[in-house]
């Protein structure tokens, strides 16, 4: 029925062999590609903590391999900070709050802030 020489059955070991290494080589970038995304998306919720609402949507997009979503949210965020200072300080005053609710919740940070206040206190008088 079959006949295998010596020669077949060494190439379909090699075979074998290139399929397994292939395969294995696969799978690690695809989990390189996994752990990227899965820190875009711990950025995105981190950015969301602090008070940032249109920044950490790029992330997020990126995170679910929404590419074309990726280069619209981009271009729309850039249209926001682009339209006027309004938009950037608006961000930025939201940031800027929960940063400060952050750092009074540690006694660390309110020492920070304490030194910040004396330093701001001396430049002005």
């Amino acid at each position: 029925m079959f006949s295998f020489d010596l020669q077949s059955l060494s190439l379909l070991a090699a075979i074998g062999a290139a399929g397994y290494f292939g395969v294995k080589w696969f799978l690690s970038k695809d989990t390189e590609v996994e752990a990227r995304r899965a820190s875009a998306y711990e950025l995105a919720k981190k950015l969301e903590s602090y008070g940032l609402r249109h920044i950490p949507t790029i992330p997020a997009a990126y995170a679910l391999g929404d590419y074309s979503g990726l280069v619209q949210k981009v271009v729309e965020v850039a249209k926001i900070f682009l339209a006027g200072d309004e938009a950037i300080v608006k961000e930025l005053d939201q940031t800027f709050d929960r940063v400060l609710s952050v750092k009074l919740a540690t006694p660390e940070g309110i020492a920070l802030l304490k030194a910040k206040l004396a330093e701001a206190e001396k430049a002005v008088a």
